[in-house]
C-alpha cells in the first residue's frame, strides 16, 4: 500500500473504514509514477488491469454501470447480424445449411467485438481520464459499436450466405465472376426484406453505447474518484458509501 493513500486517511476513528477498501486497491492504481526498466505504456496497461481488478470486485453495487457495459454492449451488438443473418438465410432457403458457421460469424463475432472494443477503447479510457471531452468519449462509444454490431455484420453477412448457398442445386446464385451487378442486387433485396427493423437496429447501439457511457462516466467521477482520494469512507457495516459534509 502506497504512502500517498495512506496520506489521506482523515481521522484514526475513520481509519479502519477506509482500510477495508483500500487494501483492495493496487498501489499500482493510485500512483502515476512508473517503474523503473519499464515503459510507461506498460505501467498504464498494468494500472488499468488493476482499475479493472477493483471494480470488478466492489463489495456493493454503486459501480454497476462498469459491470454490465461489456455484457450489454455484446449483447446488443449481436443483434442487428441477428435480424439480418436470418433474413438472407430465408431468403436464399438455407435452412440448416451452415446453420453454426453463419451464426457464428454474423452474430457471434460481432457480440464478442463489440464487448472488448468498449472495454479496450472506452472503459479504459475512462478510468485512465486520457479524454477530457465526456461527449467525444461517447461518440467514440456509439462510433465502436455501429462499427463491430452494424458495419461488420452488414458486410459479412451476404458473404457468408452466398458461399453456403453456392454449395446448393435447388436455388439459382448468379455467379459474381460472371453477373456481379446482378449479385449485388440480390443481396439489396434480400436486406430490404428487413431494412427497417435493421436500421431502427442500428440507432439502438448509438443509443444504448452513448448511454451506458454516460453512466460510466458519471459513476467514476461521483463513486469512485471520491474514495479513492479520501473525500469519502466506504462501511464495511453498511457496505455503502458514506459521504462526508463538504463545508
Amino acid at each position: 500500500m502506497s504512502s500517498e493513500v495512506v496520506d489521506v486517511a482523515t481521522p484514526s476513528s475513520e481509519t479502519p473504514k477506509r482500510k477495508y477498501y483500500i487494501e483492495r486497491v493496487p498501489g499500482e492504481t493510485l500512483s502515476s509514477s512508473t517503474k523503473k526498466g519499464k515503459s510507461e505504456d506498460k505501467v498504464k496497461a498494468k494500472r488499468v488491469d488493476s482499475m479493472l481488478q477493483v471494480l470488478m470486485a466492489w463489495p456493493n453495487k454503486d459501480i454497476w454501470p462498469f459491470k454490465i457495459a461489456a455484457p450489454l454492449m455484446a449483447l446488443s451488438g449481436g443483434l442487428p447480424g441477428l435480424v439480418l443473418n436470418n433474413a438472407f438465410r430465408k431468403g436464399l432457403l438455407l435452412s440448416r445449411v451452415g446453420n453454426q458457421s453463419s451464426y457464428f460469424a454474423t452474430v457471434g463475432i460481432p457480440a464478442v467485438l463489440s464487448g472488448v472494443m468498449h472495454a479496450a477503447f472506452i472503459t479504459s479510457d475512462i478510468l485512465e481520464q486520457n479524454t477530457a471531452c465526456p461527449v467525444c468519449v461517447q461518440v467514440r462509444s456509439a462510433a465502436c459499436q455501429i462499427a463491430a454490431g452494424v458495419v461488420y455484420p452488414a458486410m459479412l453477412t451476404p458473404i457468408v450466405n452466398f458461399h453456403l448457398a453456392s454449395g446448393l442445386k435447388d436455388i439459382y446464385l448468379p455467379k459474381i465472376t460472371k453477373n456481379p451487378g446482378e449479385l449485388l442486387q440480390y443481396a439489396v433485396n434480400l436486406f430490404s426484406t428487413v431494412k427497417t427493423r435493421f436500421f431502427y437496429l442500428a440507432a439502438l447501439q448509438i443509443v444504448v453505447a452513448m448511454g451506458i457511457t454516460h453512466l460510466e462516466q458519471t459513476c467514476f467521477n461521483d463513486v469512485v474518484l471520491p474514495v479513492m482520494r479520501g473525500e469519502n469512507d466506504f462501511s464495511k457495516e453498511t457496505r455503502k458509501i458514506e459521504f462526508k459534509d463538504r463545508i
